[in-house]
């Protein structure tokens, strides 16, 4: 009768341990599926943040070009000689547009140019 017991009492402890095992197993799956989205979220900001970082060079493009009072109003692009129009006269590369600032390049669809110490970039307003 004591072995009887013994043995249902060893049947019941391993019983208990795979189920500690199972219950185990499942508190690491939620942990990890819990650390998982908020990983996804912390991407998800990240990368809004990256699209607003990405965003200043440009912006500050049109802070320097609003500041100098230039606008581009239009391009005439052509390989070997293109032309800008820049508050509405007309610009080609190696002009200077206001007292400063230097025409550096003109591309299909913006203006690089120069004040002297940095270039900048006027784009075509779409």
């Amino acid at each position: 009768m004591v072995n009887k017991l013994i043995e249902l009492l060893r049947n019941d402890v391993q019983i208990i341990r795979r189920f500690m095992l199972i219950l185990v197993v499942f508190l690491l799956l939620v942990f990890l599926r819990t650390i998982d989205k908020a990983q996804e979220k912390s991407l998800k900001q990240l990368q809004g943040q990256k699209s607003l970082i990405l965003q200043i060079p440009e912006l500050q493009n049109q802070l320097v070009s609003t500041a100098q009072g230039l606008s581009l109003n239009g391009i005439i692009f052509n390989k070997d000689m293109p032309v800008a129009i820049i508050n509405n006269a007309i610009a080609k590369e190696g002009d200077l547009v206001a007292s400063n600032i230097k025409v550096v390049s003109i591309k299909s669809d913006s203006v690089v140019l120069n004040d002297g110490s940095k270039n900048f970039e006027l784009k075509l307003q779409e």
